[in-house]
């Protein structure tokens, strides 16, 4: 999508798709992080206007809503003990007066709580966020870092460059989310002009993309490639230990964008995958405007074979602990639970294609409640 000229534009269903992964991330996460910090903070890299045409609401306000209409107390106490930040960073003056405009209007017709009072900035992502890294390396420097959920979201290739994420995730606590333009980002990947080999560099974080541009005329291969190349710098350059996308299509069925999350937490990437889920049930983390529009999640059964065939390639032969085939089935496969879904069946099979080495007294079969029981793959 191109960038939009006017205040505010239309949405389209991919962007509801991407808003409802927000929301639920952020429903089910914030709490946790507040239990275990007693804070949090939420910066949105490129706000906008906070509203598109007819009313539908963006991300700033998703966000703020989420917490103030969350159910968990301590999440409501947190906001009134000041502990929750937000702060939406805008470069459009008049997109930013809109979005200003639009929480003062809540704020009055639902009497928001005092304590939360969103920060919005005017000025580009990369000059406001490095002042905000600066203060949050003071912070961490000083043994109080604050977790803090980065929402970025450009319009374009040229406002994120690799570097300002690994910086980011260098810091304690810290996840993001991305918006990889992928059809914009195609679109240019062999097209001659002064600075697009600069900026592709830096999105990337290297210059290997030039031989992708160079050497495939797949399409399919070329897309693939792009992601695996942006995936696998997230990984090694910039500092995320885990890394999961969701492609987004448009009403051609042809694909816009990714979406990619970092972080170094197995339960941050948990619930981020839950929250996928919640789009698309298939595990196959796609939404499609091309799809079905009266049906709005994919409700197609996940394939749970899929998972055992997976988990038997994976560990064959070995010992292994329940926690270690839950980070992989989180970090390695599209699934996210596999207990009952593929543990139990392949036990309870015959013969059996698991052994469970050290059951705890009256263990019944098929129940793996400890993280600290051993596997056997036979």
């Amino acid at each position: 999508m191109a960038a939009p000229e006017t205040t505010i534009w239309s949405m389209d269903r991919h962007t509801q798709a991407k808003h409802e992964i927000l929301r639920r991330y952020l429903g089910a996460w914030i709490p946790i992080l507040i239990h275990r910090c007693g804070r949090v903070r939420i910066i949105d890299g490129f706000a906008g206007p906070g509203e598109y045409e007819g009313g539908a609401i963006g991300s700033p306000l998703i966000a703020l809503q989420t917490l103030l209409t969350h159910p968990a107390q301590k999440v409501q106490d947190a906001i009134r003990r000041g502990t929750v930040e937000l702060i939406f960073i805008e470069r459009d003056s008049q997109r930013s007066a809109h979005l200003q405009q639009l929480l003062v209007q809540q704020k009055r017709v639902k009497g928001d709580a005092p304590k939360l009072q969103p920060r919005i900035i005017t000025g580009t992502f990369l000059e406001e966020m490095d002042k905000l890294l600066t203060l949050m390396e003071r912070q961490n420097a000083n043994g109080r870092p604050i977790p803090t959920f980065v929402f970025i979201d450009p319009f374009g290739y040229s406002h994120a460059p690799l570097s300002m994420i690994k910086r980011i995730m260098s810091l304690p606590m810290c996840e993001v989310l991305i918006n990889f333009m992928y059809d914009e980002i195609n679109r240019f990947l062999t097209v001659q002009y002064q600075t697009k080999e600069q900026h592709y560099d830096l999105l990337f974080g290297t210059d290997t993309w030039r031989q992708i541009a160079l050497q495939s005329t797949n399409a399919d291969e070329r897309r693939r490639l792009q992601h695996d190349l942006y995936r696998h710098q997230l990984l090694a350059v910039g500092h995320a230990r885990y890394v999961r996308s969701f492609r987004m299509r448009n009403e051609h069925n042809a694909t816009d964008y990714y979406l990619f999350f970092g972080t170094n937490s197995i339960r941050g990437l948990e619930e981020m995958k839950r929250a996928m889920w919640g789009v698309d049930q298939t595990g196959g983390f796609e939404f499609s405007d091309f799809s079905n529009p009266f049906q709005p999640l994919l409700l197609t059964e996940p394939n749970y074979a899929d998972l055992q065939r997976m988990l038997t390639e994976n560990f064959k032969g070995q010992v292994v602990s329940v926690a270690n085939i839950k980070e992989y089935v989180l970090a390695e496969t599209p699934f996210v639970i596999f207990k009952q879904e593929a543990l139990r069946p392949m036990e309870l099979t015959s013969p059996p294609k698991i052994r469970v080495i050290n059951p705890a007294p009256k263990r019944i079969k098929g129940r793996y409640p400890l993280d600290d029981m051993l596997i056997e793959f036979l």
